[in-house]
């Protein structure tokens, strides 16, 4: 199972940069040219909405409220934590650290790839 999960999160480490870059060759199509700061804003929303779903939808609601058996750990069952949303709110908060260094990389790889094509 470790071989699994790793392979997992190497193609959710994939799908969180090409995303945003795909995202911002659709934008390129439609506006032309875009600068960094342009980049940057995009990359940085997109990985927001990520992180905005990741809180609401799979911490608060699934979590926290409607528990499926799967998500909750044998013998752990009816524990105060898993109702915890204020946990889950402060990873929300640092997940908009990753939305803003992760804009930052993707904006230069955009502008990186750029200047490659130019």
């Amino acid at each position: 199972t470790l071989d699994r999960s790793s392979a997992a999160s190497d193609v959710y480490k994939r799908q969180v940069l090409a995303i945003p870059l795909i995202g911002l060759v659709s934008l390129q199509s439609t506006l032309g040219p875009i600068s960094f700061l342009l980049a940057l804003a995009f990359s940085f929303l997109v990985l927001l909405v990520f992180n905005v779903f990741d809180l609401l939808v799979l911490d608060w609601l699934l979590f926290c409220t409607i528990q499926p058996r799967p998500m909750i750990l044998a013998g752990t069952e009816g524990m105060a934590a898993y109702r915890d949303y204020r946990f889950h709110f402060v990873g929300f908060l640092k997940g908009l650290g990753f939305c803003a260094v992760g804009g930052i990389v993707i904006a230069s790889i955009w502008a990186v790839i750029q200047a490659l094509v130019a």
